[in-house]
This record gives C-alpha cells, structure tokens and sequence, in this order.
C-alpha cells in the first residue's frame, strides 16, 4: 500500500476514533491515545518511515487540538477559516531541506501560494 492510501486509511480511522469521545472531558485524550495504538493502520509493520510516522503524529496532534477548538469556539458562535501557507521555514525545515532538496523542492513548487518577497 501506498503511503498516501495508509495516510487516508489513518485519517478515516483517526476520525472514528475522535466521533466516539467528548474533547472536553479530561479522559479523552487517554482514551484517545490507547484506542489509537490499537489501530491497524498505525502497527509498526504499517509504518515502516520514520518520515511518515513523524508525519501522522503531527496530523494527530493538529486534528486533537482542531476537534477541541471547535467545540470550544463553536459554542461561542465562532466560525474560523485558515489558508495554509505550505512550507514556513523553521530550523527544523530548514534542516530537512538541505539533507532532501529534491523533495522540498517538489512541495514548494507544488504550493499555490508564492512568497511576498
């Protein structure tokens, strides 16, 4: 399988998961985290990059801290939109882009937006 079809695997998996709890109550993110080490799709035979391991822990961390806030600013009648940049250069950015250029180089290229400089 694909890293991008055990990505998608992930998501539809981690979305359950996240259907199934209450983000303001203080087990959640426990419960969260012991039902998401049971997930097929997230067994170290599945993940074998650390690259996409690094990755899938980083969109479990956005989407946990998406599903609070929104209940949390929901509830204050809150609508909120964001435009994601693409790649923002931070140390360790900018570290991954001199060890892998090439690959950098494809996901700034693939970015709509341009820099204002």
């Amino acid at each position: 399988m694909s890293e991008s079809g055990l990505f998608d695997d992930y998501l539809k998996e981690l979305h359950a998961v996240a259907r199934q709890g209450d983000a303001r109550e203080e087990s959640f993110y426990p419960a969260l985290a012991d039902m998401l080490k049971d997930l097929p799709c997230l067994s170290p035979d599945r993940i074998t990059n650390s690259g996409t391991a690094y990755i899938v822990s980083k969109k479990a961390n956005h989407l946990q801290v998406q599903y609070a806030a929104a209940h949390e600013w929901g509830e204050r009648g809150a609508r909120i939109n964001t435009i994601s940049p693409g790649v923002i250069v931070t140390p360790l950015a900018y570290d991954e882009f001199n060890a892998n250029v090439a690959g950098y180089q494809r996901m700034i290229d693939a970015t709509p937006m341009r820099s204002s400089r």
